[in-house]
């Protein structure tokens, strides 16, 4: 099973965990990442992870995430491919990352791209048939698993 994670995910963990969802959304993400070190699930890097991760002003949730980011398998770079698949999805209302993290995911053939972003989930949804990966909760997906 090959997990792409977006960059919510590596920060959730560390995020204020007195709200129920996030608290959940944390310990999903941490089962799965313990998964992937395991080596269970694989876990896919990315050079637009990397990008995000250094662009967080917080250097202790940036260290945090780095850390946890630090225990993928396979690392994807940019590349042509990738650009053009973002493109494509940016003409479909996907932000510029969310895009990129996508076509990356699906360049990387992972099953599961997995974020906490609802509004990413829902349109990911609702152009099912231009995506070719599966876009999921971590809660959602780590309870159907």
């Amino acid at each position: 099973m090959k997990v792409y994670l977006d960059n919510c995910c590596y920060y959730r963990p560390f995020d204020d965990l007195s709200q129920t969802r996030v608290e959940l959304e944390a310990n999903a993400i941490l089962s799965i990442i313990k998964m992937c070190d395991g080596k269970e699930y694989e876990l896919i890097g990315s050079g637009v992870i990397e990008i995000e991760i250094s662009k967080t002003a917080d250097t202790i949730k940036r260290d945090n995430a780095y850390g946890l980011y630090e225990l993928h398998s396979k690392y994807i770079g940019l590349n042509d491919t990738i650009y053009e698949k973002a493109k494509d999805l940016a003409g479909l209302e996907f932000g510029n990352y969310d895009a990129l993290h996508i076509a990356t995911a699906e360049f990387a053939e992972a099953d599961v791209f997995i974020t906490t972003d609802d509004e990413l989930i829902k349109l990911a949804k609702a152009n099912k048939n231009k995506i070719k990966i599966k876009v999921e909760n971590p809660a959602n997906w780590i309870m159907e698993g």
